[in-house]
């Protein structure tokens, strides 16, 4: 049954799957690449037993520190790549990605890191991003996966998020050629 919600998930809301191509390859490892800008730290995960999750205690802005925060947790990490000025992505930002489900959803299987198109470039080129918003999911044996492209709601965001970061090793494909 998820099977088919997911695949009616895709058709309505356009969301291209490029993990079904099936095209091998791999991820970089950000210790391997050269950082672009400097970029503000990322906070560590905060104890966060007795309060709500917040924006701030799951999504990062460092994919360095993210992927050694995954490694660390043996998680995927979840880049989500947005850029001030599209509408989508702000609608994304207030409706979705700071709701409470989906950083339940990602607190539990993913380290989550927010990519500003603008800002970093280099990334942003190296993992093939042509439409935003975006997101892409890097297992920790450096395949990736993207999830979505495009606005959805924090349901079925959160349901991607559910089903992909259980994932451990995702259909690989070659970032560095696109």
């Amino acid at each position: 049954m998820w099977t088919n919600r997911l695949l009616k998930l895709a058709v309505i809301s356009g969301i291209a799957a490029i993990a079904d191509r099936g095209i091998p390859s791999r991820a970089a490892d950000p210790a391997k690449s050269p950082r672009s800008a400097a970029l503000a730290p990322q906070k560590p995960a905060a104890s966060t037993a007795n309060r709500p999750l917040k924006a701030a205690d799951v999504w990062g802005n460092d994919y360095a520190r993210a992927w050694q925060q995954a490694k660390k947790l043996n998680r995927p990490v979840l880049l989500h790549f947005h850029a001030t000025w599209c509408s989508p992505c702000r609608q994304m930002e207030r409706d979705v990605l700071n709701s409470a489900i989906v950083l339940r959803e990602l607190n539990a299987c993913c380290v989550a890191v927010k990519i500003d198109c603008d800002q970093q470039p280099a990334l942003t080129q190296q993992f093939g991003v042509e439409a935003l918003p975006c997101d892409i999911l890097v297992t920790l044996d450096g395949k990736m996966q993207r999830l979505n492209q495009g606005c959805v709601s924090a349901e079925d965001f959160a349901s991607l998020i559910s089903t992909s970061g259980k994932i451990r090793s995702a259909t690989s494909i070659d970032v560095s050629k696109n």
